[in-house]
């Protein structure tokens, strides 16, 4: 059960959700409010009840949209034979486990590194784009700048890894702000204990005719930034 704003005649709620036989599988059902036909991937589906909405609350057969997935439903009746508990069962396929922070190696071509307070920073490569998938820059004359790096730990206490820890400013001093869109594998969030590395793609929006760009990384522990000059 969800709340929503719901506005207009009709009200489309979409559940798009991965069912229990691959961890690629995925299934969309669409529920119309006040319409006892469903639609499961496309085709329709006939229920007992149709969704609907009550003190601004939308209320969704649970047996019908459950059983869609994949899952069991069971109850348990009271002795007057209403309704006393409701169970649903249904199979999570686990997740591939993530790849561990030490795995990624250096290149054997970098722009530059810097070392310390126990941190070691890599920068892999620097490269500019228009656009990235279905993303543009919202500013006419601004580019998205991808900094992909290497953060090493080589002190004895963790680092707190972070893609927003980083920060990028020009030979002016003026900042960036981070991108939603970013080239993959993204920087990890996560600690990253002594001995290991965290690699990944951090993307900034900067003016086309900046240049001079310092990028930096402090985390809560650090007392001061870490900064390396990207020769742009």
């Amino acid at each position: 059960m969800k709340n929503f704003i719901l506005g207009g005649l009709l009200c489309l709620l979409v559940l798009s959700i991965g069912a229990s036989v691959s961890a690629s599988t995925e299934r969309t059902i669409e529920l119309t409010i006040d319409s006892k036909t469903m639609l499961v991937d496309g085709s329709p589906v006939e229920m007992d009840v149709a969704p609907f909405i009550k003190e601004g609350r939308t209320f969704v057969p649970l047996r019908f949209v459950s059983e869609q997935l994949g899952a069991n439903v069971a109850w348990t009746s009271r002795e007057d034979g209403t309704t006393e508990k409701v169970f649903v069962k249904m199979t999570i396929s686990e997740p591939p486990p993530s790849p561990s922070p030490s795995s990624p190696t250096e290149p054997e071509a970098i722009v530059g590194k810097v070392s310390s307070q126990g941190a070691e920073l890599t920068v892999v490569s620097v490269t500019e784009h228009s656009k990235i998938g279905i993303w543009v820059p919202q500013n006419e004359g601004d580019i998205f700048l991808n900094v992909e790096v290497i953060l090493k730990n080589i002190s004895r206490e963790k680092i707190q890894g972070n893609s927003l820890y980083f920060s990028l400013k020009d030979k002016d001093g003026i900042s960036y702000g981070h991108s939603i869109a970013s080239l993959e594998p993204h920087f990890p969030l996560g600690d990253i204990l002594p001995g290991q590395k965290a690699q990944g793609n951090i993307t900034f929006i900067v003016p086309k005719t900046a240049s001079g760009f310092v990028l930096s990384f402090q985390d809560f522990l650090l007392s001061e930034p870490i900064s390396l000059q990207l020769g742009l």
